[in-house]
C-alpha cells in the first residue's frame, strides 16, 4: 500500500500482516533501537529480498517521537525497514476502518486478532502501542513481550530509476 509520494521516492507498507512477532522477547525496557524487531526487520527480513530489490529500499532517517508523556522513546534511527509510529499511523490512514490489517496466509500461527505493532512505546514500562483490529490505534499500548501482533513492514522505495 502506498502511503506517500515525495520526490523520487514511495513510502509503503504491506497491506497484511506478513509476520506475527513481540517487538522484544523478555521484559527488560526496550525502545524502537534497542528492540529485536528492529533486527529482525534489517536483518533477516531485508535479507529476503534480492540483491535489485535492496539496492531500491532506502536507508531512512526514523524519528522516534515520545509521544506518551514521559516515556522515553529512544533515538532516532537509520532503518531500511521499520514499523509506523503512532502519528504516521494516524496521518496515512484517513480512517480507523483504513488502518485494518488482516494477516497473510503465510504468517505463523500465533497471531492476535489482526492487532498489528507500531514503534512508539506505550504509557506502560514495557509496552508499545499497537492497532487494535478495529482500525482503532492503542497509544496506552500493551506489554510488547507477552503479545504477538502483526508486522507491516514499512520502507521507502527509490523510484527514480524504475521504469
Amino acid at each position: 500500500k502506498v502511503l506517500k509520494v515525495e520526490n523520487n521516492r514511495v513510502l509503503i507498507i504491506s497491506e497484511v500482516c506478513l509476520e506475527s512477532k513481540n517487538i522484544h522477547p523478555s521484559d527488560v525496557n526496550v525502545t524502537w533501537e534497542t528492540s529485536s524487531i528492529r533486527q529482525w526487520l534489517n536483518n533477516e527480513f531485508f535479507n529476503t529480498f534480492t540483491t535489485t530489490q535492496k539496492s531500491i529500499i532506502k536507508k531512512s532517517h526514523i524519528i522516534n517521537d515520545t509521544y506518551i508523556l514521559n516515556s522515553d522513546s529512544g533515538n532516532d534511527t537509520d532503518d531500511y525497514i521499520f514499523l509506523l509510529s503512532v502519528d504516521e499511523a494516524q496521518t496515512y490512514f484517513e480512517s480507523d476502518d483504513a488502518r485494518y490489517a488482516s494477516f497473510s496466509k503465510h504468517a505463523s500461527v500465533n497471531k492476535d486478532d489482526s492487532y498489528w505493532w507500531l514503534r512508539t512505546k506505550g504509557e506502560g514500562y514495557l509496552s508499545a502501542t499497537f492497532v487494535m483490529r478495529s482500525g482503532k490505534i492503542s497509544t496506552h499500548g500493551v506489554n510488547y513481550w507477552g503479545h504477538e501482533y502483526g508486522i507491516r513492514p514499512a520502507m521507502w522505495i527509490d523510484i527514480s530509476n524504475i521504469e
